[in-house]
């Protein structure tokens, strides 16, 4: 049930040239409960953000949440407090050289006109270091950040990861990339190696699947990735607007089932841009040419449609992308 989700956060942008970019918290219910954010460059301001995660330093009688957000044009990953938006900590990550910018297909597009600096993230916890896995869609690579030190302990770059979008890390640590330009879903060892002492990072690719197209099970400009409690990997295909959900590990990420399609009803889809899962296995997707969250469950049955209240200054306008905070269980 919906009930079971926790809180929503959601960080949304209206143009490039226009609007602020505001970072919304949202109730199980579907009400926005706070939001800060503002176009800008400063410390918690955004230009373009475009991936989202939320972690528990704490436990579930006391949590200690934080967000970090991709602050796409800034360069930046921004981490804050959940409850009141103070920065944590900023990862400062250059941007790519003029020779690498000029390697870059041409056909990379967003929703809103251009290719995103950074998109997808995942934080992730191992023997008390704390580190941010980044998708550097300009740069053409993952890199897994020391959020503390800011240090570049490993990167993902090869055949199946040129433009970067989503990312996500399993709970024994295996790191899953969708590649917006190849339109492959990648698998790698992260910290799951059982060659490899616990914490220890390995980028060794161990499968990759799917090809860009329009077919079925093909994958369009594939923008965010998620995991649900199965083992399932659920992909957000933005050009063919539809969601993928494939198969765990176990199964070699084969396909199961689709949902989705072009259009404004419940249940269909206009060039989706992230999505998150539930502790129920939901999965909510940023409908972004809607406007609106989608909520379906795992099976793909639409249950619940979140656009803001009429007349609400902070209704939704393109979100990007959502994460949904386990922890706090408001």
């Amino acid at each position: 049930t919906i009930e079971n989700a926790g809180s929503i956060e959601v960080a949304a942008t209206s143009s490039i040239s226009l609007g602020q970019r505001p970072m919304r918290d949202y109730s199980r219910g579907g009400s926005a409960v706070a939001r800060f954010g503002s176009k800008g460059s400063n410390p918690g301001q955004f230009h373009e953000p475009i991936g989202i995660s939320v972690i528990n330093h704490g436990n579930r009688d006391t949590p200690v949440v934080s967000i970090a957000v991709c602050d796409s044009r800034n360069h930046r990953v921004q981490i804050m407090n959940r409850f009141n938006g103070h920065i944590i900590h900023t990862i400062n990550i250059p941007p790519a050289p003029a020779a690498m910018l000029a390697r870059r297909p041409s056909k990379l597009r967003t929703l809103f006109g251009v290719s995103p600096s950074l998109s997808g993230l995942a934080l992730i916890e191992r023997d008390g270091l704390m580190m941010a896995v980044v998708a550097d869609t300009e740069g053409g690579r993952v890199k897994i950040i020391n959020i503390i030190t800011q240090e570049v302990i490993g990167q993902i770059f090869n055949d199946h990861v040129k433009a970067p979008r989503g990312v996500a890390v399993s709970p024994l640590g295996h790191i899953f990339v969708c590649d917006e330009d190849t339109g492959s879903v990648s698998l790698y060892t992260g910290w799951a190696g059982s060659n490899h002492p616990h914490g220890t990072l390995d980028t060794t690719l161990l499968l990759a699947v799917g090809m860009s197209g329009k077919g079925n099970w093909e994958f369009d400009k594939p923008t965010a990735i998620a995991l649900n409690s199965k083992g399932h990997v659920i992909v957000c295909d933005s050009g063919n607007h539809r969601v993928h959900v494939l198969g765990g590990i176990e199964h070699g990420m084969a396909p199961l089932r689709m949902f989705g399609a072009k259009g404004s009803a419940p249940g269909e889809l206009s060039g989706p841009q992230g999505l998150a899962v539930d502790a129920s296995d939901n999965v909510i997707v940023a409908d972004s040419g809607n406007h609106r969250l989608q909520i379906f469950t795992e099976f793909g049955v639409p249950i619940q449609l979140w656009q803001g209240a009429p007349g609400e200054s902070d209704t939704m306008l393109r979100p990007t992308c959502v994460a949904v905070d386990h922890f706090t269980g408001e």
